[in-house]
């Protein structure tokens, strides 16, 4: 296996791995079901590389990329990257929705996937041997290799350019404590603007994986085709995975829901929002290894659990190369050699590190005996009740969520004396009882200013669609406070 070395810089990487390797395992699989080798990916990014010399991208340093979930996007990043261009990929769904935003983004030029050619129109020109194309290739480690983008939950995205360094200690740390196979699969089903989805699919290339790519719409379908070992999910789709096998099976067991995924599934990510233990137990009595992690985009990743080192209600240990501790208030600072930026580049936002380096994350939470880091509540997500009581509601909710006939929950109560949950509730005629008396035995758990004392029960699903989620299938809290604010009190049910 050839290691990347520190003084490399990443595109010098991938031109080495595209143009010198002759890999004949490494296979890759597009939305179409159209099978390509590692040979027709050299070929395709040479087609790529040539359509942009012909385009004169000299004048440019930062391309704009509108990404979707494709093989395509694959190319045209990874084409991008070895001419010289800083790509910055931004989620199309995202776009479609906040069009504005593209024109508070200092980038040169924008890409569209969907307006570029097809690679099997491009001819190569007699391009044979690789030449950079425009700019400077990179070649020192420090440079900026990409921009990340946050997620947006609670304010427009910022951006955060991202060093080559970064990805070295991104990759390197992810190959130390997972051990990839080649007889490996991986599913792709999120956008490249999602770092982390990058980093798996250039750790996919490195280990000679199988990969495969497919869209949300999609992915379901693609389980059986394609029996992926290895898929990243963030919780909300983890438990439509398990209401969708429910519906087509009248019994849960370990046999029919490893088969759901197409029975080979050995290592499930997840992270960026609370999961039930009762889920994850399924998961784990399915022999379906969910591994919980946790990370922010001005650091990447901070903890994870592992196959040789996971725990149940833990996002996992230190991730190599991260230094962790706590302040005062048991809120989370990290220090990493190599951070992507101490900067945002789209908003005057302060950036949220010491003065002595150390990274605020924003998260509360503690190491266990063993090691393990345990996550408590998110200080921008604290309640703060009218009589001044704070309240963490990612805990309440992670109890709530441990209830069958809850699907999503949200617990608001901002500046009111009292909290509430909205709460949609799977599809029971008697589902309001149980959840109420649910309700009540929660609380009694809890101090008087953290009981919850009201809920509103709501048909719609948690979606993209009515805001609730964002693109990441992330929680939006404002959205779902915007939208309970303009409710009469007839629909707060006493608990």
């Amino acid at each position: 296996m050839r290691k990347w070395q520190s003084w490399l810089g990443v595109k010098m990487i991938l031109k080495s791995l595209v143009f010198n390797s002759s890999s004949e395992k490494l296979n890759f699989q597009d939305i179409d079901e159209n099978t390509f080798s590692f040979y027709d990916l050299q070929l395709n990014v040479r087609k790529a590389i040539s359509f942009l010399k012909s385009l004169d991208f000299s004048k440019y340093k930062t391309l704009g990329m509108i990404v979707s979930y494709n093989w395509k996007s694959f190319i045209w990043d990874i084409a991008c990257q070895i001419t010289g261009l800083t790509t910055m990929p931004i989620d199309r769904a995202y776009v479609l929705k906040n069009p504005y935003f593209l024109k508070i983004l200092p980038v040169d030029f924008w890409l569209s996937d969907i307006d570029l050619p097809e690679i099997n129109k491009i001819s190569l020109n007699s391009y044979e041997t690789y030449e950079p194309c425009f700019g400077k290739l990179l070649e020192k480690s420090a440079d900026i290799f990409t921009y990340k983008i946050t997620s947006g939950t609670t304010k427009d995205p910022k951006l955060l350019p991202c060093s080559s360094e970064h990805v070295f200690h991104m990759i390197e740390g992810i190959e130390s404590i997972f051990p990839f196979k080649e007889t490996g699969k991986l599913l792709i089903s999120m956008p490249f603007s999602i770092f982390l989805q990058r980093i798996l699919v250039y750790c996919a290339i490195r280990n000679n994986l199988e990969i495969v790519f497919t869209n949300p719409q999609r992915l379901v379908t693609y389980f059986q085709k394609c029996r992926p070992t290895i898929m990243i999910g963030v919780p909300h789709l983890l438990n439509s995975f398990y209401e969708l096998h429910n519906k087509q099976t009248e019994l849960v067991n370990k046999d029919s829901f490893q088969d759901f995924f197409g029975g080979k599934l050995e290592c499930l990510w997840t992270g960026s929002s609370p999961i039930s233990e009762k889920l994850l137990k399924i998961y784990a009595d399915s022999n379906i290894p969910v591994y919980e992690g946790y990370g922010m985009t001005e650091v990447g990743m901070i903890a994870k659990n592992y196959p040789s080192k996971s725990k149940l209600n833990t996002v996992g240990s230190i991730f190599p190369g991260v230094q962790l501790r706590f302040d005062e208030n048991n809120a989370i600072e990290v220090k990493i050699k190599h951070p992507p930026a101490k900067a945002y580049l789209n908003s005057n936002e302060v950036f949220p590190i010491t003065e002595d380096g150390w990274i605020k994350t924003g998260d509360i939470g503690f190491l266990d005996n063993d090691g393990f880091l345990v996550l408590t509540g998110r200080i921008k997500e604290t309640i703060i009740l009218s009589n001044g009581k704070n309240i963490y509601p990612a805990m309440l909710e992670k109890q709530l969520l441990e209830l069958d006939s809850i699907c999503n929950v949200c617990v608001i109560g901002n500046s009111l004396p009292y909290l509430i949950a909205v709460i949609h509730p799977k599809k029971k005629t008697d589902y309001r009882n149980e959840i109420l008396n649910y309700l009540r035995s929660i609380n009694n758990l809890h101090a008087e200013f953290e009981k919850i004392l009201f809920c509103i029960f709501t048909e719609e699903p948690f979606g993209e669609d009515n805001g609730f989620l964002n693109a990441r299938l992330k929680l939006n809290r404002s959205a779902v406070e915007n939208w309970a604010g303009k409710l009469s009190d007839k629909f707060l049910i006493k608990v």
